[in-house]
């Protein structure tokens, strides 16, 4: 029996953030699953230049393509290509599967207009020949649908990448200090929003009580680095990467390149201390949320909340609508759930032993929770592949008397 034959797969993405190690393992794992590849992934850093080995020969390409050198060779190379980035590229042989920015502007603006903030603004990702940038003109059209400020930091004329690193958080601290306060900031990934916090500290600016940060693409390392540990939109890079490579298997067996650009919505906003503040001026509202917060992991519910201020049920429920936007109850699972999305991504807690921390007595409250606020079920934010904790997200084999007030005991 001969040996068999695999097919040459060249995965050209940096591989020193979270999104690129996480993609490699997407393709890896449609490589495990479907059929013969043999994968070409070698280190790159962030910014590094991509191109194919010249010497390499293989059946199709799976690229970060970044500039016009890249695309150029691929057209060239009329191999059956699949772009994870948002390059503008025109090229017959060339699909596109990436991240759903619109879906990303829209978490994110929600994320920050849910905390009372309406000062928001935009650190644009580094701009560019061919690149599009769709996450900026999406945020600030949906801050100005909310009534609310926003301010875009102007890269063209201040070109970050070129400065040592005191002269780039000079700056941004700059700009940060002269934006009203409090201000909401997003960056385009995890790794320039630790930019805005360090530019902060250099600046004496408060996060997150002056600036709350928020990045659009998570890293690990930059959130584990930066002060305060970094809130940001959650995407799933490994699915991103198996459907490229599915996307690729496809029109290497035949079908036709799509037209239309295949988007993966994020997840979910992973909310930390970056984004831990409530801008209104209602000090009974922000006394309430403080409780909630502090509370969150035991038995509360309305009654409680009265006791920490003067007014009636009638009243305490109409004063968040009005400044919130929704009801106590839905409040205090707002908060659960972003405790709970915490943990199951920054930890390997079994998800039955995160629903108790945070409150919901079992997975399946865990669960109902997730599902009205994300519309995502808890385990499907971990990891592709991660170890089975042994614990059923949908078990309903726990009685309902075990979760708590603020899930049984008043409407949301």
């Amino acid at each position: 029996m001969g040996r068999e034959v695999k097919d040459g797969i060249a995965v050209l993405v940096e591989t020193s953030t979270t999104r690129g190690r996480d993609l490699v393992r997407g393709v890896a794992a449609f490589a495990r699953d479907h059929g013969t590849w043999s994968l070409f992934v070698e280190p790159r850093g962030r910014g590094e230049r991509l191109t194919l080995p010249s010497a390499w020969s293989g059946a199709g390409v799976i690229a970060d393509i970044d500039r016009s050198e890249l695309a150029e060779q691929l057209a060239s190379a009329a191999l059956p290509t699949v772009c994870v980035s948002w390059f503008i590229q025109r090229a017959s042989n060339v699909a596109r599967v990436t991240i759903d920015e619109g879906a990303t502007a829209r978490l994110a603006s929600e994320h920050l207009l849910d905390r009372g903030l309406r000062h928001l603004a935009v650190l644009p990702a580094r701009d560019y020949a061919g690149f599009i940038d769709n996450l900026t003109p999406a945020f600030t059209r949906l801050a100005r649908e909310a009534d609310a400020t926003c301010n875009v930091f102007d890269r063209a004329s201040n070109g970050l990448g070129g400065l040592a690193r005191e002269q780039r958080l000079a700056t941004l601290g700059a700009w940060l200090a002269s934006l009203p306060k409090p201000v909401g900031v997003i960056a385009s990934s995890d790794v320039e929003a630790a930019w805005l916090t360090d530019a902060c500290d250099s600046a004496g600016l408060r996060v997150p009580i002056d600036v709350a940060v928020l990045g659009c693409e998570q890293d690990e390392l930059s959130r584990l680095s930066s002060n305060p540990p970094l809130s940001s939109v959650h995407h799933d890079f490994e699915s991103l990467g198996y459907a490229a490579a599915g996307a690729l298997h496809a029109m290497m067996n035949g079908a036709a390149t799509p037209t239309d650009s295949v988007q993966l919505a994020p997840a979910a906003v992973v909310s930390r201390e970056s984004t831990d503040t409530l801008a209104v001026g209602d000090e009974q509202l922000q006394r309430v949320c403080a409780y909630i917060r502090e509370h969150a992991d035991h038995p509360i519910g309305v009654e409680d909340l009265l006791d920490q201020v003067r007014m009636s049920r009638r009243g305490l429920e109409r004063r968040f609508m009005k400044v919130l936007g929704r009801t106590p109850a839905a409040t205090i699972r707002r908060i659960r759930v972003e405790r709970a999305m915490r943990m199951i991504v920054d930890s390997d807690d079994s998800l039955r032993s995160i629903a108790s921390a945070c409150g919901f007595g079992n997975t399946g409250g865990l669960t109902r929770a997730f599902i009205a606020e994300l519309n995502v079920k808890p385990a499907a934010m971990r990891k592709r592949g991660a170890a089975q904790t042994g614990d059923d997200d949908d078990d309903q084999t726990e009685t309902d008397q075990s979760e708590s007030t603020a899930d049984v005991g008043f409407n949301a």
